[in-house]
């Protein structure tokens, strides 16, 4: 009975992920019931011991919100490694002999860009202040700061404007390039913490293929063990990320 409430539940998880849904909360629960329900028949198929059942049911109901946290993760990076050819591609419009504002709005920017970019243009059609257009800019630090750089000099009106671009845009890429070598260095930390989670669970897996382990697992006490490691293995993987900087 259980194998076929899992069943549906993985099922209808598709079905909702699969079809035009306009509430994006119910994609989200029901990727969770559905990666929830494969994990569940996974760990009593291959294991059967009901504690890692449940512990396979929440560690996979959490793998969307990861997976989400994850992309959100990569677009935050790819924006923030292209505002330096933003910039360039703004200082090519100064070059040309146009105003800051117009050379804003006429950049050709890298595409993660290409949003922010055509809100300020559509802001500056409508007649607003070049100052409040760049407000779409500044919805992370990077952009905060390229458009406080872009707005003092549009500002300032100064012949240098160019040159403070370039200085600009270089400062730009040799930060992201200091950025790009300390997140390598974090990401071997990061594998670590992920296998350190998955080694003892495997072995779990492996044990339990035993008649004789996995009944012990079903005991009370073995149970009380096995929910024990859970609890340590999610404490001390939180902990891991948080040490490598992952937060």
């Amino acid at each position: 009975m259980v194998r076929v409430i899992a069943v549906v539940l993985a099922v209808a998880g598709g079905a909702v992920l699969l079809g035009r849904w306009p509430r994006p909360a119910v994609q989200r629960w029901a990727a969770a019931a559905g990666c929830a329900a494969v994990g569940g028949l996974l760990a009593a198929g291959v294991v059967g011991v009901p504690v890692v059942t449940v512990l396979a049911v929440l560690a996979a109901g959490a793998v969307p919100r990861m997976r989400r946290r994850s992309r959100g993760k990569r677009r935050r990076r790819e924006a923030r490694e292209a505002w330096p050819d933003a910039v360039q591609a703004v200082r090519a419009g100064v070059r040309a002999g146009a105003p800051v504002p117009q050379a804003v709005a006429d950049a050709r920017v890298p595409d993660p860009l290409v949003p922010r970019f055509r809100e300020v243009r559509g802001a500056l059609a409508a007649g607003r202040a070049f100052s409040a257009a760049t407000a779409a800019l500044r919805s992370d630090p990077v952009g905060e700061r390229v458009a406080a750089v872009l707005v003092l000099a549009d500002d300032l009106g100064a012949a240098d404007t160019g040159e403070v671009l370039d200085a600009f845009g270089r400062f730009l890429r040799a930060e992201i390039a200091q950025d790009r070598d300390i997140a390598a260095r974090h990401s071997w930390n990061v594998t670590a913490a992920r296998v350190a989670v998955a080694a003892p669970w495997l072995t779990v897996a492996a044990l339990s293929l035993q008649p004789g382990v996995r009944a012990d697992y079903a005991e009370p006490a073995g149970a009380a063990l096995l929910a024990a490691v859970g609890a340590a293995t999610a404490v001390a993987y939180l902990a891991m990320l948080r040490i490598a900087g992952n937060r």
